[in-house]
């Protein structure tokens, strides 16, 4: 299929022939007819891409601090890697589609195949989305209409927020297609609108399509003063700047006690006097309502009451398809040009060049066929049974998010693996990994990848809800396993794995291996402090203190149901490590939390040579200190290794330090293993029973 994508380190706009994406149980996949481009926000973003790095850390001072903390951390040169390597993830421009139902997850009960619909979603062929960002269309809607939907919901919510009352006077400064249809809307509703622009070409389409508008000049106060013979009751700001001229001027016009939104990207700098003065309100309106930026909405499904939020994002998606149902409203005639997706140059060059320029489609070839490579989403040209007992290291990469792209898939690469193909969701960061590290195929079926015979090792860097069913995938066919942790996020997907594992003779004898990412025990400061520790003849106690920072409330790591929290999610690395130093099963554990906050919290570890570790993890710290320091005790000896880039030791003969310019957290010496493993028919380099300890002491802790 074609998806529309930008390169947010050069501005490029490019489209790529990528596999039709694969729908969770909760999702629905939409066949696109047509979609609009946001003239205002993807302008925005093409501008920010092709501005240099020192113009991009201008515009984004927060991030810019985040990079240097990063640096001081964890040194230059992983980085400058990470930050290009986020730089070079493509972006999807685009947001509102109308198109045909042809696929559903099984959970999905409001829509059935053949629907026709809108929704928020990307300039694609095909389009995943979810139940709250999904509407219905009437039949007597027409697409051209109905494509307008979700943005004009930002102008609705526009309009809500400043609670317009019959016959009150309002202005909106900026007559962009939010401006304009903020305009149509205030006048549905009974009320006096007048737009302001300092375009020509845009006052003269606002007259044509009914709309009162004056240009932005130094009359335009006492313009509308005239007209309405006093100060107007509103002021919708829709402009895009970074002048604070918008807000000016909406104050001036503004009677006392009058009200200001502001809707579009433009400055707020507040004066106080005026302000105070006046005794205005003022508002930001937050895109196309409640729902917005919730991740449980927009995500899980989640909705909230009606009884206590009236007007949500989709509840505004439907007020508007409701309006256009009833003609109250038309949006076909705002509609400037129509391109075919092939033809994204020429729009976005009108886009750019004309201010003008009102509502764009893309139109898309809905009558063509189905290849037979988008039905099964992935293409063998050849397939032949691989033998797992050669050097041939057939490798197919499950999941390609930030972690595999910056990480797992480079040093694969640099291990000399034999990278055959890569599975992504979308497709999008799959198509990026092929092109960037010569992968043979892009896929978005994972359970097709995992049954081809035409490869040996399987890597799985998934979300963790999904781990366990592709870990029991690659049982099944017998692939030698690389999985990121966690192994799983409850006791039964761990029991499951466990009895497979135990009875696949392949597996219990080692024959074909398995392996968890605790790339930890693998670095040189922690091999260096165990071969320091084999002679110490006295027990040994850990304390292990990790500034694990602060996550989003809708991060999807903190979602028993996904990410399993942060205690299975990232603590089990910590818990593998202090087992590979005691070198001892734990007999004993207990977990505290530390005042009363969920993510913060110590972990009492008993070892079986009683040896003790506590590990301290703690989520409200500040992100420029080092994030994990590791302390030994011993035999009269102290070790401190400092965010895996320093080792001291106190107390010990021969061995002062370990210090390097970058961390070295043990992950390329873990995949080299791995690869040895395999082609020398080794045990495998972390033992079953340390990760099935590790695993279920995470999730009875959690």
């Amino acid at each position: 299929m074609k998806q529309l994508l930008l390169n947010i380190r050069s501005g490029e706009i490019y489209v790529h022939d990528i596999p039709i994406p694969t729908i969770n149980k909760d999702e629905i996949l939409i066949r696109t007819k047509k979609s609009l481009i946001s003239s205002g926000t993807e302008k925005m973003l093409i501008n920010f891409g092709k501005q240099n790095y020192l113009e991009k850390a201008r515009g984004q001072p927060e991030k810019f601090k985040m990079v240097m903390d990063k640096i001081k951390n964890d040194g230059l040169i992983p980085t400058y890697r990470s930050v290009k390597n986020k730089l070079e993830e493509p972006m999807q421009l685009g947001y509102c589609n109308i198109g045909e139902i042809i696929d559903l997850g099984k959970d999905v009960t409001d829509f059935k195949i053949g629907d026709r619909v809108i929704s928020n979603s990307p300039h694609a062929e095909f389009v995943v989305s979810k139940k709250n960002l999904t509407c219905k269309v009437d039949n007597d809607v027409n697409d051209d209409d109905a494509v307008f939907t979700v943005l004009a919901s930002i102008s609705l919510q526009a309009v809500r927020s400043i609670k317009p009352e019959i016959s009150e006077n309002y202005c909106i400064i900026g007559a962009g297609l939010v401006g304009i249809i903020c305009g149509k809307l205030l006048e549905t509703s009974g009320c006096n609108v007048t737009l302001i622009d300092n375009d020509v070409e845009r006052i003269i389409k606002s007259k044509k399509l009914d709309l009162d508008a004056i240009i932005l000049d130094h009359n335009v106060k006492s313009t509308i003063e005239n007209k309405y013979l006093n100060k107007v009751d509103g002021v919708i700001i829709s402009a895009s700047t970074e002048s604070n001229t918008p807000l000016e001027l909406a104050t001036d016009l503004v009677r006392n006690k009058g009200k200001i939104i502001s809707v579009g990207k433009t400055a707020i700098n507040i004066s106080y006097n005026d302000f105070f003065k006046k005794e205005l309100s003022f508002g930001v309106s937050r895109s196309y309502g409640p729902g917005r930026y919730d991740f449980k909405y927009e995500k899980k499904n989640y909705d909230y009451p009606l009884e206590y939020v009236r007007w949500t994002e989709n509840r505004n998606f439907q007020s508007i398809l409701n309006l256009l149902n009833k003609n109250k409203i038309i949006f076909r005639d705002l509609i400037s040009k129509k391109y075919r997706i092939d033809d994204f140059k020429s729009a976005y060059e009108d886009i750019l060049k004309d201010k003008s320029n009102l509502g764009v489609l893309f139109e898309y070839d809905f009558a063509r066929d189905i290849t037979q490579a988008e039905k099964k989403t992935h293409i063998n040209l050849k397939r032949e049974k691989v033998d797992n007992n050669f050097d041939n290291l057939n490798t197919s990469f499950i999941g390609c998010g930030n972690y595999s792209r910056n990480f797992l898939i480079p040093i694969f690469k640099k291990n000399k693996f034999n990278l055959v193909d890569v599975v992504s969701k979308t497709g999008i960061s799959g198509q990026l990994a092929k092109n960037k590290f010569s992968f043979k195929k892009n896929s978005t079926n994972a359970n097709e990848t995992i049954s081809n015979l035409d490869n040996n090792i399987v890597v799985i860097s998934t979300k963790h809800d999904t781990h366990a069913e592709y870990i029991l995938q690659a049982m099944k066919y017998k692939k030698n396993i690389f999985v990121e942790k966690p192994m799983a996020i409850n006791s039964r997907e761990i029991n499951e794995i466990e009895k497979i594992y135990l009875n696949t003779k392949e597996y219990k004898t080692e024959e074909i291996k398995f392996v968890v990412g605790f790339n930890r025990r693998f670095s040189p400061h922690i091999v260096k402090l165990k071969s320091l520790l084999k002679n110490n003849k006295k027990n040994k106690n850990f304390v292990y203190t990790i500034n694990a920072g602060k996550l989003d409330e809708g991060h999807w790591t903190l979602d028993k149901k996904i990410g399993g929290g942060r205690l299975i999610g990232e603590v089990c690395h910590f818990i593998d490590l202090l087992t590979f130093l005691s070198g001892t099963k734990i007999i004993n554990y207990d977990k505290k939390p530390i005042n009363n906050f969920n993510n913060n919290f110590s972990i009492f570890l008993e070892f079986e040579d009683n040896s003790t570790g506590v590990i301290n993890y703690l989520s409200d710290g500040n992100k420029s200190f080092p994030k994990e320091k590791l302390t030994a005790f011993s035999d009269g000896s102290v070790f401190e290794i400092d965010n895996f880039k320093k080792m001291n030791a106190y107390g010990v003969k021969n061995f002062k330090s370990m210090n390097f310019w970058n961390q070295d957290k043990g992950l390329n010496e873990m995949v080299k293993k791995f690869k040895n493993s395999i082609n020398k028919n080794q045990n495998n380099i972390i033992p079953f029973k340390d990760i099935i300890s590790v695993s279920k002491i995470c999730v009875e802790l959690s």
